[in-house]
């Protein structure tokens, strides 16, 4: 991998989902937590499935574990909301999903200056060096935490696909930044 700081950033937020911890709060305008008409809902809809720690019941189904904040770990302030550590071990990555569908600002230049037959150029070079960028630093900051990774842009018959369709059909710089990148995916 190399040391950059975007390396850096990218470890470190995949470092925090690592853990697996965090704080669900009320109010958060997540609707996941917030709107009872969720799939997920409020916590009071997934206290079948949780388990509350401070009366030490079992949870019922897997996913995420609720505790009681009354006191910090770290001695600060305990925050409103309820802490929680996922049991998931395995992630699903988006990783490969900008290399392989020209979702970078250079793929937009590289087009641009040099059309398409170089920018299918381009994404065949990305594709190539992706395991030696980011692959091995996902792998290693994700294992340290005992969790696995899968990439469902990196699936060879995906892989296969996107590389059979022609250049227009995955992106459209014509359109503006922000929407023109990765259009099959939108």
């Amino acid at each position: 991998p190399r040391n950059t700081i975007m390396d850096f950033n990218i470890s470190s937020i995949l470092r925090f989902a690592s853990i697996g911890s965090g704080i669900a709060t009320s109010g958060t305008g997540l609707s996941w937590i917030d709107n009872p008409n969720t799939r997920y809902g409020s916590t009071e809809r997934l206290a079948p499935y949780l388990r509350d720690s401070g009366n030490g019941d079992s949870a019922k189904g897997e996913g995420v574990e609720l505790q009681d904040n009354t006191e910090s770990d770290c001695g600060e302030k305990p925050v409103e909301g309820n802490l929680y550590r996922s049991k998931a071990k395995v992630y699903f990555i988006g990783l490969g999903a900008d290399e392989l569908l020209a979702g970078y600002g250079r793929h937009r230049s590289t087009f641009n200056k040099r059309g398409q037959h170089a920018l299918k150029l381009e994404l065949k070079k990305d594709i190539a060096r992706l395991w030696e960028r980011n692959l091995a630093r996902d792998d290693r900051v994700l294992s340290e935490c005992g969790r696995e990774a899968r990439h469902p842009f990196l699936d060879l018959n995906v892989i296969n696909t996107v590389k059979s369709l022609p250049v227009t059909d995955i992106c459209n710089f014509e359109l503006p930044p922000g929407e023109g990148e990765k259009l099959i995916l939108r």
